[in-house]
């Protein structure tokens, strides 16, 4: 009898193992049936756990055909947060996500230009036709707040007034990154994909309310899913005006579109390098000037006073601000040149004393040419120089500047110049007559 008992529980177990590994496969209407993945933990505990292997639960907020550019790249959201479900393959999880599916996802918790994604293994159907999360509403300046916005990261919000500018003819990545701003000029990023329909709809300097998913790569920004997300507003609100930032404050507001104003510390025909590159700077601090191409823009020249209005990014270590475009940066006067602080060499290539030096204009005496290079590199010298004490400082000796030509190895010289930046700080002389020998 025993046996017979024994052998009936083996049997039975044997059946609902059969019965929760299959039913992932099954097809919908299979709610309430055990499945045979790990526990189903929350969205926001899940995007805690960085590279461990979770299963989570949720609604699709948007459809995959709209926002995932060709890969699976959509978001989930439970009563606790959302999160970017994404596989660079859309293949093995087809037919594609919908808005209003719940689904259950196993995979990796990874994080990509700041957003917090998770890479499927498998993804299961619960039902379909749920209503989506309704959207929170939120200010304008928690785009701009991480500690306000990440909490949202991959949730659904509303913001009830943006204003777009010009729009951008070209594509990036199969959409359209679209500066924001609000009524005083912050700027955010709407991030458009082609396949939503929504940027032909679309026009230049307009307010708009957007509803869309927080999302996030490199700084915030909002991802619409469908025309009915971005509203024109009935009424129409005056156009924000550009608000001018110190540079120093400017600087530390990376991926932000601001307005600086400052004086050109050296003609871009001198060290630009066939491209818009020269440097402005303020009371507060200096900064990159930098486009890729110059064609439109005005002759920026030592002493004239601009304003700037562009995007705030870092290259190579280097701050810049790139123009939104020829017309946002414009003369408003002359002024005179800042006056070189003199530095040591040590104070200019340590970070802690140096990088508030970036992009002004310093001067170190008393350093030595040891050997000079004989091929340029990307339209200059880099040429080591050192002090007396053998520490060195690169200085960047651009091949318009003609400076070149009057150095020679093993002669001491003092040194004006731009302290900028390519991985390590480098100092840019900008004429012959930042260079001489030293008394």
């Amino acid at each position: 009898m025993k046996m017979n008992k024994l052998l009936s529980k083996l049997v039975l177990a044997s059946a609902a193992f059969a019965l929760t590994t299959t039913v992932s496969q099954l097809p919908l209407g299979t709610i309430g049936i055990q499945k045979a993945h790990a526990a189903v933990i929350t969205i926001s505990s899940a995007k805690s756990q960085s590279g461990s292997t979770v299963t989570v639960e949720g609604i699709v907020t948007a459809n995959n055909a709209a926002i995932g550019g060709g890969k699976l790249s959509t978001f989930i959201q439970d009563a606790t947060g959302g999160i970017n479900v994404f596989a660079q393959d859309a293949t093995p999880f087809l037919p594609q996500l919908v808005e209003g599916e719940k689904i259950q996802v196993t995979g990796q918790i990874t994080t990509y230009q700041g957003l917090t994604e998770i890479v499927p293994t498998s993804i299961t159907r619960v039902s379909t036709g749920n209503q989506v999360p309704a959207p929170q509403a939120i200010p304008f300046s928690t785009l701009n707040n991480a500690a306000q916005a990440e909490p949202l990261e991959g949730k659904l919000v509303q913001v009830a007034q943006v204003y777009i500018g010009a729009l951008p003819t070209v594509q990036a990545g199969g959409g359209y990154n679209i500066t924001i701003y609000d009524n005083n000029y912050n700027s955010s990023i709407l991030r458009v994909m082609n396949d939503t329909g929504i940027y032909s709809g679309l026009q230049a300097n307009k307010w708009y309310a957007v509803t869309a998913i927080l999302g996030e790569y490199d700084s915030y920004q909002l991802i619409p899913r469908k025309p009915a997300d971005v509203s024109l507003l009935a009424s129409q609100p005056p156009a924000p005006v550009p608000v001018t930032k110190p540079i120093a404050t400017a600087k530390s507001l990376t991926g932000q579109v601001v307005t600086v104003e400052g004086t050109v510390l050296a003609n871009n025909s001198a060290i630009g390098g066939g491209k818009i590159s020269t440097y402005i700077q303020d009371a507060t601090g200096g900064i990159n000037v930098f486009a890729a191409n110059p064609t439109g823009y005005i002759s920026l020249e030592e002493g004239d006073k601009v304003r700037v209005t562009g995007t705030i990014t870092v290259y190579n270590g280097l701050t810049e601000i790139i123009p939104t475009s020829a017309a946002t940066v414009t003369k408003t006067g002359t002024a005179p040149v800042p006056v070189a602080v003199a530095k040591t060499v040590p104070e200019l290539t340590q970070a802690a004393t140096a990088e508030p030096l970036e992009g002004t204009l310093v001067k170190t005496v008393k350093v030595k040419i040891n050997r000079l290079p004989t091929n340029p590199t990307g339209g200059g010298y880099n040429i080591t120089a050192v002090d007396a004490n053998n520490n060195s400082i690169l200085l960047r000796v651009l091949q318009a500047t003609n400076i070149y030509p009057t150095l020679k190895a093993g002669v001491w010289y003092d040194v004006t110049g731009v302290l900028s930046q390519y991985n390590s700080y480098q100092l840019i002389p900008r004429k012959t007559a930042d260079v001489v020998v030293s008394p």
